[in-house]
């Protein structure tokens, strides 16, 4: 996992450190030119601060944070990273050609970062308890609901019992009164939506097993499930409307439903032969 990637969904952090991972994700090019000590200056912290996040991002010092930063920045700039530059809307500033272009950029943006994110010992957890599930609950709301009724359909195939309501309110009722050895999937790319939150923590209290398809470990969604399994955070949250967001929830998805293929591939072959027509 990429270094950038790793400050975005960084836990279990002391109030200090978090205040300087905070700093760094807002400044990345400026701490490229910033001792320890200066950074520890700007941030009211210490040095060893600085230096014991550093180890929990996986890096011995920063010194060597500094370097990655450089390397994954000069890497992103030369390939136009970032959905804010390729994948906007911009009246009349596009040929039809530069629109394509830029859409399907930030499209393959999206799933890269998506797969570069992708923690196989997180996965194979989920794919253990959707085993052991009674039956599957997905949550989504807008355009994550798109997704959560993808993903209904596709495991609802393989003969998996599976729920899924459009209305946010029956969704709501379905978090209130679903059996306790059911799953509940909960799709939200920012992780901040208030109804399901709502839902997470009823989910939670219920003690039901949970699982966020999101984007940030860092938001409120993560704090309140058991699994995480991160998308690409490089659509903003306030957009005109979601483009590779919605790609990377759907890649998150194909990737688990085939995991869970992949374990009982002979029994669930047979299952999906028979509905193969749709």
């Amino acid at each position: 996992m990429e270094i950038i990637n790793k400050l975005q969904l960084a836990t279990n952090l002391s109030a200090n450190e978090d205040e300087v991972r905070k700093y760094a994700l807002e400044h990345l090019k400026e701490i490229q030119n910033l001792t320890i000590t200066e950074l520890a200056k700007i941030n009211y912290t210490s040095p060893a601060t600085i230096t014991r996040l550093c180890k929990k991002l996986g890096v011995e010092s920063f010194s060597q944070l500094k370097i990655q930063l450089a390397s994954e920045l000069s890497r992103r700039s030369s390939v136009d990273y970032g959905v804010e530059q390729i994948g906007d809307i911009r009246k009349g500033c596009d040929t039809g050609a530069a629109i394509v272009d830029r859409v399907t950029q930030a499209t393959l943006n999206a799933i890269q970062e998506t797969t570069r994110l992708v923690d196989l010992e997180v996965y194979h957890k989920v794919v253990n308890e959707i085993d052991k599930a009674a039956a599957i609950d997905f949550y989504g709301k807008g355009t994550s609901s798109l997704v959560a009724a993808d993903a209904a359909f596709k495991f609802m195939r393989i003969g998996k019992t599976v729920s899924y309501f459009d209305p946010i309110d029956r969704q709501h009722v379905q978090s209130l009164i679903t059996p306790t050895d059911h799953i509940g999937i909960l799709i939200s790319y920012a992780g901040e939506s208030q109804e399901i939150l709502k839902i997470a923590n009823i989910l939670k209290k219920r003690h039901i097993k949970t699982v966020a398809i999101t984007s940030d470990n860092g938001n409120s969604l993560t704090k309140l499930v058991n699994y995480v399994l991160p998308v690409s955070s490089s659509e903003p949250v306030m957009r005109i409307i979601s483009m590779s967001s919605r790609i990377s929830q759907l890649h998150v998805v194909d990737i688990l439903f085939n995991l869970c293929f992949d374990r009982h591939y002979e029994d669930y072959l047979a299952i999906t032969e028979d509905t193969c027509f749709l």
